[in-house]
């Protein structure tokens, strides 16, 4: 397991190299920072808009979780173009959605370390929404016995695609 989707055939090889490489670098990095305390906030299954890093780093995590067993939380925004593959997803049955306000500050400096990082892919002027809904991950596809359909309402947010 390396991050790609293993039915993405036409992925050239060089990039297929490049994500082994960077899946096992996420690995090895969040490893050494994770314990069965930490609480972590990330990236969706479908990667929020679809973008393939984020989608990659919710694998790496999900693999991390299964071993190490901390909390795991992550965003509910969907685009127009994952919002179809994002309801094929399901929590378990007795998970809690988690809502709340965001912190305006906090938004602004993890805006800025993207942007020193040269990753942002949002617009400079992009406003945080008033509240957020984290879903409990690891999210399963809903085939599961055990799970039940993400909420429809209230929850799932839509975002635009990024410039």
């Amino acid at each position: 397991q390396d991050g790609l989707r293993a039915d993405a055939p036409d992925t050239p090889p060089q990039i297929q190299a490049a994500y082994s490489r960077n899946y096992h670098s996420l690995l090895t990095a969040l490893d050494t920072h994770l314990t069965p305390a930490s609480v972590v906030f990330t990236h969706n299954p479908w990667g929020e808009y679809g973008h393939p890093d984020y989608v990659q780093l919710y694998r790496a995590l999900e693999l991390l979780h299964a071993r190490i067993g901390f909390s795991m939380w992550v965003s509910a925004y969907v685009a127009a173009r994952t919002k179809r593959l994002a309801r094929r997803y399901a929590m378990r049955r007795d998970a809690k959605v988690l809502h709340g306000q965001p912190d305006p500050d906090l938004g602004k400096a993890a805006m800025q370390v993207f942007k020193d990082h040269d990753c942002w892919t949002w617009r400079d002027d992009w406003n945080w929404a008033k509240t957020e809904c984290f879903l409990p991950a690891p999210l399963t596809l809903d085939d599961d016995q055990g799970a039940r359909a993400l909420p429809d309402t209230g929850c799932l947010q839509t975002v635009p695609a990024p410039l």
